[in-house]
């Protein structure tokens, strides 16, 4: 839906017209855009790889304008996991700009807009202009940081489409909702209002219950059975200390472990809605158990 036709659908829940004397078009797109920022801060629902260019010598690099949270790092053809500050104080007092190839960061510092690295690059990346080659390609990025994060999508303008599913679209219209009864005034009702923004939580839930991110660290896999990987169609593959992770969903499948004929688990939802674990056997898969 475009943020115009979700405007026209709150309209008649609110049973106003167009044109009335409590809510015009621009205030409610603004509670929209409020409603899409919260619902993404609170669900890490959009996220991305984006490349940073290194310079020698440079521990502290900032994140993207638009950044929520760090899901993975990586330098080199490999992961760096995400350490805390005060770790590396205990261990090195003088981490801050020691020289050697990365193996950590700290994100913690300056507000959450910067990464440090420990250890610091002695050389400049190849630089790349185009971060959308992030999105489809990982040959290029050896001597960058691949950067993927959770990001503050950009305000909706009219005619414009939120990059939510559209049943999350609905998250929106609910927000808006609950926040236009909620408002002081003669239009305020509390019901109303209570029983849109359980709707909305409910949304909000769902979404982080199904759809969560998974934080991969140097040298760990992500445990299946505990999470849900959401990949957008694409296939990734990571390298971490030797072991090969890879992740691919094509159409509800989910297929996870060891990167070769014989050792790929694959989780699929059958037809009739029911959940089967398969392993791939000489390159077919054979049925190991299920749930229904």
């Amino acid at each position: 839906m475009t943020c115009t036709q979700m405007i026209v659908k709150i309209l008649t829940r609110l049973n106003l017209a167009a044109s009335n004397p409590f809510f015009t078009s621009a205030q409610l797109l603004a509670l929209l855009n409020d409603g899409y920022k919260n619902f993404c801060a609170r669900t890490l629902a959009l996220k991305k790889f984006v490349f940073i260019d290194v310079v020698a010598d440079q521990t502290a690099y900032n994140l993207p304008s638009d950044h929520y949270k760090v899901l993975w790092l990586g330098y080199d053809d490999e992961a760096i996991a995400v350490v805390s500050a005060d770790d590396l104080d205990y261990q090195d007092e003088n981490w801050i700009g020691r020289s050697g190839m990365p193996y950590a960061f700290v994100e913690e510092l300056a507000g959450l807009t910067q990464i440090k690295l420990h250890l610091t690059p002695g050389t400049s990346s190849t630089a790349l202009s185009d971060d959308t080659t992030a999105q489809t390609s990982f040959e290029s990025w050896v001597d960058n940081l691949l950067l993927y994060h959770a990001y503050e999508p950009a305000d909706m303008v009219a005619g414009s489409t939120p990059s939510l599913e559209t049943s999350y679209q609905w998250a929106l219209i609910y927000y808006v909702l609950w926040k236009a009864f909620d408002q002081e005034g003669e239009f305020k009702d509390s019901l109303q209002a209570e029983f849109y923004k359980a709707r909305y939580e409910s949304y909000v839930k769902k979404k982080s219950e199904f759809f969560s991110p998974v934080e991969i660290g140097s040298g760990s896999e992500p445990d299946p059975a505990g999470e849900i990987l959401d990949w957008n169609q694409e296939e990734i593959e990571y390298n971490l200390q030797d072991v090969s992770f890879l992740a691919i969903e094509y159409g509800g499948r989910l297929s996870f472990g060891d990167n070769d004929d014989n050792g790929t688990w694959r989780m699929a939802v059958d037809s009739s809605g029911d959940l089967a674990i398969s392993k791939r056997v000489s390159g077919s898969y054979t049925e190991k158990g299920g749930f229904e």
